[in-house]
């Protein structure tokens, strides 16, 4: 017989802790991130997002690693999660400004989420199963199309910062974005000071606990990914343009 190719949606068995069996539909395989074309330029990211009116964009450490680990886990509940979180990043039908404002917004929105080591951003298409616990939609049959490079991510961050109001916070507060941003950094380091090293459940647990305490209301990929970064023994600085939202 002959191997399957490695482009093809890999499916396979697996038990979930109850023992029940479940198919799970993973992403379509590559042997490494240099087969995804890579998308450099910001204008040739929106055309293709233009021309693409189904794309979702995720950030981790691409689709061989994805593949290798299965779907998404919801680590405040331990539950996995029946697909990849992914979020949207094709215009609203509703969205009167220019698409590339849109696209370089939501780029922004989880560039936080590229921090930790080897992951990036990458576009794909996939069949919606669900939605996360913070409303993210979850994908299965994933279809990657390309990396967006540094030089495109670099435009949307100018471009974000040059048409939106960033600097001050929409809600009636009357605190502004950086204080929030500063709220959040301390919380980190003293969750950073308390567990650094330690497993990854408790690491995860104490954020949580450290976020509620200090009123903001971080997505849960936000949460994870610093979870394992401060578990990693990594320093984690917070990008000032990481969306916190308050309690």
């Amino acid at each position: 017989t002959t191997s399957a190719s490695p482009e093809r949606t890999l499916k396979s068995r697996e038990h979930d802790r109850g023992g029940t069996e479940r198919v799970r539909r993973d992403v379509a395989s590559t042997s490494s991130t240099e087969r995804l074309p890579l998308v450099d330029d910001f204008d040739e990211l929106v055309q293709l997002v233009k021309e693409r009116k189904h794309l979702f964009v995720r950030y981790s450490k691409g689709p061989s690693q994805d593949a290798e680990g299965g779907p998404s886990l919801d680590y405040e509940s331990d539950v996995a999660l029946p697909g990849f979180s992914v979020t949207t990043i094709v215009p609203e039908p509703w969205w009167t400004r220019p698409a590339e404002d849109w696209i370089a917004r939501r780029l922004c929105k989880y560039e936080e989420l590229g921090a930790e080591q080897d992951r990036f951003p990458w576009l794909l298409t996939g069949r919606t199963v669900g939605f996360g616990p913070d409303h993210e939609p979850l994908v299965v049959d994933v279809e990657p199309v390309a990396r967006v490079g540094l030089g495109a991510l670099e435009t949307a961050k100018r471009l974000y910062r040059d048409r939106f109001n960033i600097a001050e916070d929409s809600r009636s507060d009357g605190e502004s974005t950086s204080d929030h941003i500063a709220t959040l950094q301390r919380s980190v380091d003293q969750v950073s000071g308390q567990t650094r090293g330690r497993p990854i459940g408790d690491v995860t647990s104490r954020l949580d606990a450290a976020l509620d305490d200090a009123g903001l209301a971080m997505d849960e990929e936000w949460v994870a990914t610093v979870a394992r970064m401060i578990a990693d023994g990594r320093a984690v600085t917070v990008h000032p343009d990481t969306d916190v939202e308050k309690k």
